[in-house]
């Protein structure tokens, strides 16, 4: 440090004290700068929304709608495996009734084809139930008229070759008869295929279809029924099955309270294996189900006026035990939580179409041991009151879609979520951490995307409430910025980043002292000195020379 520096800062602890406090980033102005000028001194003014900006672990990827929908209540239940969505949408053309298929190119989900049956006509509402898996789409036809009776329900079987989809067989109970209802509830996985039909019988018992695939042939199997079902059972309302196993609800069983039955297959044969109740149950607590593994999740949304509740039954050897109630965070009368349900892995999703003002919402919860704790609510980004959002959801891997009943001014809407979306690495900064004031500087940023996604900088230079948002850019690339300061302080960059699903990385930061130049410090020095004249007679005498 030259004498005239030395001189200034005992100047000036003598005369007064000061402290400089860099400023905080909350409530700054939030503006966006052009990739291609990045001129700071003209920004474009951009307000983000309050919460946008999270490190939620599930984003919202896409929103699917029908390309010809109109109130047809498209995503009445939806089906998800791999890169293709199923969605019906039963009331479509008179209740006629269609389902559409979605391929995921990407980030985007694309409408690849209208699947409508054959010998479609009113009232069949085709599309009732749904469910995809591999090659193979299974959609319901409840209401279908045809050599069983009226009513007596049937499913249609297409499968995809490239990107046709093509009607393989219409599948129908050997035993059928008129309101029956075959096809209110269909699950697939693998060569196998469970259709309920959960009015069969005059007293409403219910039943399950078991069909086998043989080449390009699916035959009925075995009809299933519970051991012990009363009447108006209900039996077949909800089916999920999973490899060996199947679950299967009777939601008007044991005086309204329901249950559900576990059923294992052993070549064959399926065998009951075990009634599933809880302890707490209200009524109707089997009103959805959903098998993974060794684990059944099941759905109860009348429970506690209506607020709902879902169990996770775990297996141990041949025997299942409640392993926990699950229940919304924030959950409320009337919200329906439970109304469906679906279970991959260590997760669960759990639909509340009621959920504010019918708005809806769904629910993440993921398992760590032998505990579920909720993950995230999900919200549609562009809900609205009545849209009965969480009304139907499957999961798969890394993709949840998620129905809105009457979404998308009613004629209904579903929507992928993406689980594992990773931020991007904490920037890094380089650059002087000293200058001067009214010179140009240059600094240079960089952040790294693990997905590989476009990133966006927010840098707050420290001299103004504004945080500036540069990009996007590709990752990993570096980006080089100019920037000066027209006055002496201390200075803290400030600088962030986000992906293209607005995930967030933590904060960096770079203090730059931007000091005086030594004419200005002469200037500050004999301004001083002519102010105070003994003090100029006391520094002479220690040999200064001025």
């Amino acid at each position: 440090m030259n004498m005239n520096k030395k001189l200034i800062c005992i100047l000036v602890c003598i005369l007064f004290f000061g402290a400089t406090v860099c400023p905080s980033i909350t409530g700054y102005e939030k503006v966006i700068v052009k990739k291609e000028i990045n001129d700071y001194n003209n920004p474009i003014k951009y307000t983000l929304e309050s919460g946008v900006l999270s490190n939620n672990s599930w984003l919202e990827q896409d929103k699917l709608i029908a390309t010809d929908g109109a109130e047809d209540c498209f995503s009445w239940c939806v089906s998800i495996d791999g890169d293709y969505a199923l969605i019906g949408a039963s009331y479509d053309d008179n209740e006629r009734g269609s389902a559409y298929v979605f391929k995921r190119n990407g980030t985007t989900w694309t409408e690849e084809q209208k699947l409508l049956a054959s010998d479609r006509a009113e009232d069949d509402n085709f599309g009732w139930s749904v469910s995809i898996d591999g090659d193979y789409a299974f959609i319901g036809s409840h209401c279908d008229d045809n050599e069983n009776g009226n009513y007596a329900g049937s499913v249609y079987v297409f499968t995809r070759s490239g990107t046709t989809w093509t009607q393989q067989a219409k599948l129908m109970a050997s035993d059928g008869a008129s309101y029956d209802y075959f096809g209110q509830a269909i699950s697939i996985d693998g060569d196998y295929a469970l259709i309920g039909a959960p009015f069969d019988d005059d007293d409403n018992k219910g039943s399950v279809y078991v069909f086998k695939r043989n080449g390009t042939t699916w035959t009925e199997e075995q009809k299933l029924r519970a051991s012990d079902g009363p009447t108006w059972e209900y039996f077949g309302r909800s089916i999920s099955i999973d490899g060996d196993y199947a679950i299967i609800t009777a939601h008007d069983e044991d005086n309204v309270k329901g249950s559900a039955y576990v059923f294992k297959r052993n070549g064959t044969t399926w065998t009951e294996e075990q009634k599933l109740l809880v302890s707490d149950r209200d009524f109707f607590i089997g009103w959805v189900v959903s098998i993974d593994g060794d684990y059944a999740l099941i759905g109860s949304p009348f429970e506690d006026n209506d607020r709902g509740a879902a169990y996770v039954f775990k297996r141990n050897g041949t025997t299942w035990t409640e392993e926990q109630k699950l229940l919304a965070s924030d959950g409320a009368a009337n919200d329906l939580f439970g109304r469906s349900v679906s279970i991959d892995g260590d997760y669960a999703l759990i639909g509340s179409p009621l959920d504010d003002s019918y708005t809806g919402a769904a629910y993440v919860f993921k398992r760590n041991g032998t505990t579920w704790t909720e993950e995230q609510k999900l919200l549609a980004s562009d809900r609205a009151e009545d849209d009965d959002f969480g009304w139907s959801v499957s999961i798969d891997g890394d993709y949840a879609l998620i129905g809105a009943l009457y979404g998308d001014n009613d004629n209904g809407a579903a929507y992928v979520f993406i689980k594992g979306n990773q931020p991007p690495d904490t920037p890094n900064i380089t650059g002087p951490s000293q200058g001067k004031p009214g010179i140009d500087y240059n600094y240079t940023f960089v952040s790294t995307d693990p997905d590989g996604d476009d990133v966006w900088y927010n840098i707050g230079w420290g001299d103004k409430e504004i945080i500036y948002i540069y990009g996007p850019y590709p990752s990993g690339e570096e980006i080089t910025l100019t920037y000066n300061w027209s006055e002496k302080g201390n200075y803290l960059i400030t600088c962030w980043a986000r992906d293209i699903y607005n995930t967030t990385s933590n904060t960096t930061t770079l203090e730059v002292t931007i000091t005086r130049s030594k004419a200005t410090e002469n200037v500050l020095l004999l301004s001083i000195l002519e102010r105070f004249p003994l003090l100029r007679k006391l520094i002479q005498q220690f040999g200064f020379g001025l």
